[in-house]
């Protein structure tokens, strides 16, 4: 993921590069009305990243015929000790896995 402000000098290759980069956020100045479009963003990054790791979670492998839920909480943890998804989500995720 990529976070940006307009006018900072982090963003490679120039201000315009990765323009359609579904993985690039770019924040502008904090006005009431941004303030408000922020925070629609950042719940919508949320959904999205969550989304990405059920489907992480919920992927079968065809390999494996028996479904384990200790592997997917070791998945998690993962996940969880990489910074990808909070204490609050692994809790609750782990928790949908035991009580499925």
């Amino acid at each position: 993921m990529e976070f940006t402000f307009p006018g900072s000098h982090d963003r490679p290759g120039g201000p315009i590069s990765g323009a359609s980069n579904e993985n690039r956020f770019t924040f502008g100045k904090p006005t009431i009305g941004a303030a408000r479009k922020l925070n629609a963003e950042v719940l919508e990054a949320k959904a999205f990243i969550e989304g990405k790791v059920n489907e992480f979670i919920n992927q079968k492998n065809e390999a494996v015929k028996e479904y384990s839920v200790a592997d997917e909480i070791i998945k998690l943890k993962a996940l969880f000790d990489s910074n990808a998804i909070s204490a609050d989500e692994y809790e609750q995720l782990k928790y949908n896995l035991i009580h499925k």
